[in-house]
Order: structure tokens, then C-alpha cells, then sequence
């Protein structure tokens, strides 16, 4: 068989195996990442070697890519947040997983990172909670971390899940009874591997009707840890408590039994339009910066000078100004205005002294947007608007 020959025969080898097969948009960046820097090879490698190594990836990723991401199945849920839908198309399989020694395994199936900002889904399944009530006292001895008088757990706990509220319903200080719960939760944020955290922006957690639970986080990437590809880890923390109601008296006995820490690699997209704006008043100074990648709208709008001050110490010391009778109108927040209508924002983190971060859906026209403070008693202020401006569009290489 002659060249040719072969090159067909692999084509068609490769035309069979790989039908239907969507390509990876990250497969080519994950290799430029880890090949930066080495030196090429004495010897070329041969065309079948080539053939070979790329229909193993190719095969690999196929096998990855055949099962709904989590991103998507969040995504068709209900009030999902409209970023899950992008996020599902651009987000990279990561499909790494940890089995504790009591049976819960926990699936980092995709992440993505952009800007300054790392998403990541997962999943656990096994024996990932326990709870239940019990007439009467405890079977044993604990070391009360809490006890309050004139305090009903009914009254004051709640949970997205069900089950689980029935169960803290019955604790309704009308006798003694006692509440036991076991199970593993990822509320920890996400780490670096050197310990420092990021900060979350997000983190939502589903029960799924099989027992195991599907989630996704929002993180936060300093500054100062930026870089090409992230490698990190989720924590997963295994705990025991148990809540005591004795009629109107509460006890609560908590301990973290264990911790699983499952690490995974992110590289960033890069592709991103940048924003820039500023707005000056009597009192204080504004600046807005923002990006716009492949699955939002998102930045920081920075409050700085006098009135900024005197807002934080109106709200630290709220109480002390009520009873002096003294109000105070301060910023809240900050609106997104584009030719003139109000686009709700996905996610936000005001802070007492007016600035904020926002993130909106992602969208591809960013002419004539400005962003509006919102006062805490006269409401909108069009006349300090900070007008925002593409400065920037910066694409991976």
C-alpha cells in the first residue's frame, strides 16, 4: 500500500470514528499552555505517530463530551440565572471526582475562566446527607456549642430542600426532641493551592430526585493570582450536628469531621471588551470598569471622597442616627441604563459606601450604556450617570 493509499485509509478511519464529534475550543489552548517554553524535539515525529496521538485525544474527547454538561442541566431549571446557557457552551470539561471514606463522591465536571473570574460545576452523589428527628432526649452526652432560652428552631431555620424543612418544622418547642444530621457539603469556596481563597460571587446547590445534589460556583480571582491557567481546589467538608429543642430551649452540637479537597486546572479566555467610565460630583468621584466576555457583562463601579465616608458611618451606626432623628440619602447601588430603559442585573455586591459590583447578561451591542446611582430616599440621579466606553478588545493569541 502506497502513501496515498494510507492517507485515505486514516481518513476514513477517522471520518467513521469521529462523526458527529463537536470540536474542543480548548484542546488547542491546553496544549500551547503546557508546551510554552520547551524545546522542540531532535527528531520530527512521523505521520502515524501524529495520526495516532491526535486520534486518541479526539476519541478521549468524545467520550468526555457525551454526557450533558452541568452548566446545561442547571441551566433548564427553574429561575435559572441566563448566564448558565453560556457557560454550558464555552465551559471547559474538566470531569475530575473524589470518594470519601464514607461513601460521598464528589465530580468537578466543568469550569470556566474569564477575566477575573473562575465558574465551576459539580456534583455529589452517595451518602451525601442524613436527617432525622427523634422524640425525647438525646442518646448521649454532647458538648453544646449553643444553648438559647425562648428560642424554636421551627421558627427560625430554613432549608430550600423539602424534606429537610419538614423535618426542622417538627422541632417546634411543644415537647423534647432532637435532631440529628450528617452529610458533606462544598460551602467552603474555592482554593488556591497554596490555601488563599476566592471570594464567591455565587454558589447555588440543587437536590436532584436520586439523593444527589448538583451545583455551581462564582468565584473570584485576586488580582495578584491572575494568571494564564489557574490550578485549584474544591473543598469538600463532611460534618455531624445535632439540634436539641427542650420545649423553648435550643442546643446545637456541631463538628466538621473531614475535609476532601479534589484539585482541578482552568486556563483562561481572554477575549474580552473592556469599559471604562467616570463621573464627578460635589461630594464624590466614580469610576466604572468593566468587561464583557463570552458570558456577561461585569465590573466595578468605585465610590471614593467625603460623602462615601459619611455613608458607611450612617449605616455602621444606623441605630445611634434613628434615635438623633438624622437621615441620611446615600447611594445603594448603581442601575444599568441603555437608550434610556433599566437592564436588571444578574448579580450584584453594593457596599455601604456606594460602589458595587454588577454582572448583566452578556450582550453584543454596548453602545449607550451608562450606569445611574440609586439613592437610598431620592431614588435615581440620571444628572451623575457615569457613561461607559469601550476602551479595549483584547483576544486570547
Amino acid at each position: 500500500m502506497n502513501l496515498h493509499e494510507e492517507q485515505e485509509c486514516v481518513q476514513k478511519a477517522m471520518n467513521n470514528t469521529l462523526s458527529g464529534l463537536q470540536a474542543d475550543p480548548w484542546l488547542v489552548r491546553r496544549v500551547l499552555v503546557n508546551v510554552k517554553g520547551e524545546t522542540m524535539m531532535g527528531r520530527k515525529l512521523s505521520a502515524s505517530m501524529v495520526i495516532a496521538i491526535v486520534l486518541i485525544i479526539l476519541s478521549i474527547t468524545a467520550a468526555v463530551a457525551a454526557g450533558l454538561g452541568l452548566f446545561e442541566k442547571l441551566s433548564k431549571g427553574e429561575n435559572a440565572d441566563v448566564r448558565l446557557k453560556p457557560l454550558s457552551e464555552n465551559a471547559e470539561k474538566i470531569a475530575v471526582k473524589a470518594t470519601t471514606d464514607s461513601g460521598v463522591t464528589v465530580e468537578i465536571d466543568e469550569a470556566y475562566y474569564e477575566g477575573n473570574r473562575v465558574f465551576v460545576s459539580f456534583r455529589m452523589t452517595g451518602n451525601v446527607d442524613f436527617t432525622e428527628v427523634y422524640d425525647g432526649v438525646p442518646d448521649r452526652e454532647y458538648e453544646w456549642g449553643e444553648e438559647r432560652e425562648d428560642y424554636i428552631m421551627a421558627e427560625y431555620y430554613t432549608s430550600d430542600d423539602e424534606i429537610i424543612q419538614q423535618k426542622i418544622d417538627m422541632m417546634d418547642g411543644k415537647g423534647q426532641r432532637w435532631m440529628v444530621s450528617r452529610g458533606a457539603t462544598p460551602n467552603e469556596p474555592v482554593y488556591f493551592m497554596d490555601g488563599t481563597f476566592m471570594q464567591n460571587h455565587q454558589s447555588v446547590f440543587q437536590r436532584q430526585e436520586d439523593g444527589s445534589w448538583i451545583g455551581w460556583k462564582e468565584c473570584a480571582v485576586p488580582d495578584d493570582k491572575a494568571a494564564e491557567s489557574l490550578t485549584l481546589k474544591l473543598k469538600l467538608t463532611e460534618y455531624d450536628s445535632v439540634s436539641f429543642q427542650d420545649y423553648t430551649t435550643f442546643h446545637e452540637y456541631f463538628e466538621d469531621i473531614k475535609e476532601t479537597e479534589i484539585p482541578f486546572t482552568v486556563v483562561r479566555n481572554d477575549n474580552l471588551i473592556r469599559l471604562e467610565g467616570s463621573t464627578r460630583t460635589e461630594t464624590y468621584e466614580a469610576k466604572a470598569e468593566f468587561t464583557c466576555g463570552q458570558i456577561d457583562l461585569q465590573g466595578n463601579v468605585t465610590v471614593s471622597g467625603e460623602a462615601p465616608e459619611e455613608w458607611a458611618d450612617y449605616w455602621d451606626h444606623f441605630e445611634k442616627y434613628q434615635e438623633t432623628g438624622k437621615d441620611m440619602d446615600s447611594i445603594m447601588t448603581w442601575i444599568l441604563i441603555k437608550d434610556g430603559e433599566e437592564i436588571e442585573a444578574v448579580n450584584e455586591e453594593p457596599d455601604l459606601r456606594g460602589s458595587a459590583w454588577l454582572a448583566f447578561e452578556r450582550m453584543d451591542d454596548l453602545e449607550g450604556l451608562s450606569l445611574v446611582p440609586l439613592y437610598s430616599d431620592t431614588w435615581i440621579h440620571m444628572e451623575e450617570a457615569i457613561p461607559l466606553t469601550v476602551v479595549t478588545e483584547t483576544a486570547a493569541e
